[in-house]
């Protein structure tokens, strides 16, 4: 039982999935499986990791923000902020670091307040396990490049699916999670 479960959390560590966390972001010899199955080129993905790389410098350099609460998604130019953060100030000077931020297209928000009593890193490292098994046992969904942010224990994917029907999928999975207040979606629907 517990090699099943060691297997089901490095592989969501391997996966793409984060807990908004700098130590979480590994590099490894998966990325290349991951490059190799990713939809945008090779181009992109480092155009992409170039854009992410200095929004998260500039945060770094922030009084207010964090990297550890905050979760910054670049693909194809379009930059997603997904979180937490203290105060609507630190929350507009967030989209303003990232307005400043030269190569992103557009930018789209999932933040949330910080609250006590909110979802803790145990009950989102249990969402996360329980919805990215669900997710890699689904013949009919290519999890590869699905990644999935747990906020609050509101459950946000990015990434790229094929069809229409593996995103309805991916949210289905998510709202029939014992524990998952909301879903949303800022998958990129290739087909």
């Amino acid at each position: 039982m517990k090699f099943i479960f060691y297997m089901i959390f490095a592989s969501i560590i391997l996966s793409g999935c984060t807990f908004k966390s700098p130590l979480f972001n590994l590099t490894s010899i998966y990325d290349a499986y991951t490059i190799n199955k990713d939809e945008r080129g090779i181009y992109t993905i480092i155009k992409d990791n170039v854009i992410q790389k200095k929004l998260q410098a500039k945060i770094l350099a922030s009084a207010n923000l964090s990297n550890f609460h905050l979760d910054i998604v670049s693909q194809w130019g379009e930059v997603l902020l997904i979180g937490e953060v203290a105060t609507m100030d630190d929350k507009i000077e967030l989209i303003n670091l990232a307005r400043d931020t030269i190569g992103i297209n557009h930018i789209k928000t999932y933040i949330n307040f910080k609250t006590p009593n909110a979802c803790h890193f145990f009950d989102e490292l249990a969402l996360l396990t329980k919805i990215k098994t669900d997710l890699i046992v689904d013949p009919l969904i290519d999890s590869t490049n699905i990644n999935i942010h747990i906020v609050q224990c509101d459950v946000v994917f990015s990434g790229a699916v094929n069809s229409i029907e593996q995103e309805k999928r991916a949210l289905w999975y998510a709202l029939h999670t014992d524990g998952v207040s909301k879903a949303y979606s800022f998958l990129h629907v290739l087909r």
